[in-house]
């Protein structure tokens, strides 16, 4: 296969901004703030564990974010993300001004898909054994459970650092005791951000808001205003979102690129399209044969429509083979095979 290369655009793309700290720093009023603001579009607000203050940050004067509603399963929670990218992908072709999209917490979408392996293992060969010989032994999630929960929030990292509008990721962060060894050393501490470990890495821009202070640019991955190895964090005076968004990280929805974040194409991270990420999504969320079953059948005729390509057809037709051992049969005890019922999904 030729090499195939491109030159740099040079262009800065649309943000994606880490907004972290301790409680009540002001993390949630900051994004309410955002939306005020007549440089931004239609402000979407995922509200997400027990961060509930949006409806009541409503009554801040000028805010005019929308509470996008959900059930609090991953499929709902996800599915919320790529519909607010279809929503803002249209927004842009119209010419409107930047769509935001505002997830408050992230650290509760970890623990939710943590709860997801753990839930999962519970119910393998040798922890039903476990636990039936000690209820209260603990639950060994092998790297398997774990290496499915991270494919999913990779692939909601995708869909966020993809977002062609301004992206606010609101998480909780503190000072923690340092661990070594499995042990707290004496007079050290850490810092902990609540999400999963990757998440740091993964975004561009990280600011650090506390109670007792300005907040602090701790990372930009970026040529302008850049915080640089072995530089210590930036303090940023009179901060507003609006303002470092559009003045200090100097965004320009005119002439902004869109970031291209090309996934390792094996199995269900292969990059899709809208319609195929939705089929993905009910496959990869499948618990029961009928779920998949389901699933199995929109596949076709999304291909018959043109909604996707025939290798998209052929990555979600082989990773319905994947998933076929990993969901539960549909059969009650002693049933015959025509006597088959479903099976409670597990979200």
């Amino acid at each position: 296969m030729a090499l195939k290369t491109r030159k740099p655009t040079g262009k800065i793309p649309p943000p994606v901004v880490l907004v972290e700290g301790d409680e009540g720093a002001g993390k949630s009023w900051s994004a309410a703030i955002l939306s005020a603001s007549d440089k931004v579009g239609r402000t979407f607000w995922l509200q997400v564990g027990t961060e509930v203050t949006a409806d009541e940050y409503g009554l801040i004067e000028g805010v005019r974010y929308e509470i996008i509603e959900h059930d609090g399963s991953w499929r709902a929670i996800y599915g919320a993300v790529v519909d607010a990218k279809t929503e803002a992908e249209q927004a842009r072709k119209r010419g409107e001004k930047p769509t935001v999209l505002v997830i408050d917490q992230m650290g509760a979408i970890w623990d939710l898909l943590s709860e997801w392996a753990y839930n999962r293992a519970k119910g393998s060969t040798s922890n039903v054994k476990k636990l039936a010989a000690d209820p209260n032994a603990e639950i060994d999630i092998t790297s398997n459970y774990w290496n499915d929960a991270t494919a999913r929030w990779r692939k909601l990292m995708t869909t966020v650092l993809t977002f062609p509008g301004i992206v606010v990721l609101l998480a909780r962060g503190r000072e923690t005791a340092l661990i070594e060894n499995g042990k707290p050393v004496n007079g050290k501490k850490d810092y902990r951000v609540e999400g999963q470990k990757g998440m740091a890495f993964d975004v561009p821009v990280w600011v650090r808001m506390t109670r007792d202070g300005n907040p602090v640019l701790v990372k930009r991955r970026s040529v302008h205003n850049a915080v640089l190895p072995n530089q210590r964090p930036r303090a940023l005076p009179g901060f507003t979102l609006e303002k470092f968004i559009f003045e200090t990280l100097q965004y320009d929805p005119a002439t902004a690129g869109d970031r291209e974040v090309v996934p390792l194409a094996a199995g269900d991270d292969a990059p899709l399209s809208v319609a195929a990420s939705v089929i993905d999504l009910a496959i990869t969320s499948a618990t029961t044969e009928r779920e998949l079953r389901a699933a199995h059948g929109k596949v076709k005729p999304a291909l018959d429509k043109g909604d996707i390509s025939q290798a998209e057809a052929a990555t979600l037709w082989a990773l319905v083979n994947d998933r076929k051992p990993q969901v539960a049969p549909e059969v009650t005890p002693n049933a015959t095979p025509n006597e088959r019922q479903p099976v409670e999904a597990v979200a």
